[in-house]
């Protein structure tokens, strides 16, 4: 990595900004996220966890146990750990991005980073209290994204396993129409869990989808199990 310019935490430089998906589909694309990975050490797509902090903290606990699917080189977790939620366990699919965490976050022994792919979580039933799901979904599921419905599908059915009776998946979202008409159809198909989303907007000031593709306003939809 020597030598190579990296975008600062919080703000978006030119050279990170070649870097963007040209278009949502590029998202789904594992080369793309290798390349991206490679480029840059920290990078929030959908906004900071300080822009995400008055919607999210107060249904998150200290004492819970918190699964982050995909997380990249986001800080998100570093963040919860030094706000009091220390038990964190993050995946991505993307070795680089995890090793880079794992050396970033070793002064903070609690949380745990491991490679591993969304439709096969390494975890055990019902372990979690909340699983976070920061952009994530969009990626798998862009607008021309039918091709990756079956691992969607997997991907959900995974997070429900180990997500705890009573748990809550949070999904921080574009909130666009196929991502709508996916969340609707799973949990319609279900007798265990409802489904809830803000009314209001966040407005992630900081992400790089302010020029990109909409304006930066994102939705949190989450599903509780309910038994």
């Amino acid at each position: 990595m020597g030598g190579k310019k990296h975008a600062k935490r919080g703000k978006t430089s030119e050279s990170t900004n070649k870097l963007l998906p040209k278009n949502a589909e590029e998202f789904a694309n594992p080369k793309f996220w290798e390349k991206f990975n490679e480029e840059t050490r920290e990078f929030e797509w959908y906004g900071s966890y300080k822009e995400l902090s008055g919607t999210i903290e107060k249904y998150i606990k200290p004492s819970y146990k918190y699964l982050q699917i995909g997380c990249g080189n986001s800080n998100l977790a570093s963040d919860m750990y030094d706000a009091g939620c220390h038990n964190i366990t993050s995946i991505d699919i993307d070795e680089r991005s995890i090793k880079q965490q794992i050396k970033k976050n070793a002064k903070r022994p609690e949380l745990v980073f491991k490679q591993g792919s969304v439709e096969s979580i390494a975890e055990e039933n019902a372990s979690f209290d909340i699983v976070f799901d920061k952009g994530t979904l969009d990626a798998l599921l862009p607008k021309d994204g039918k091709k990756n419905s079956a691992l969607v599908q997997a991907y959900f059915d995974e997070a429900f396993r180990v997500l705890k009776v009573d748990g809550l998946f949070m999904i921080v979202t574009l909130a666009q129409d196929q991502i709508l008409e996916f969340v609707t159809s799973y949990v319609e198909k279900r007798s265990d869990m409802i489904t809830m989303a803000t009314t209001k907007p966040i407005v992630a000031t900081s992400s790089p989808f302010a020029d990109k593709f909409l304006k930066p306003n994102f939705k949190i939809l989450w599903q509780i199990r309910s038994f």
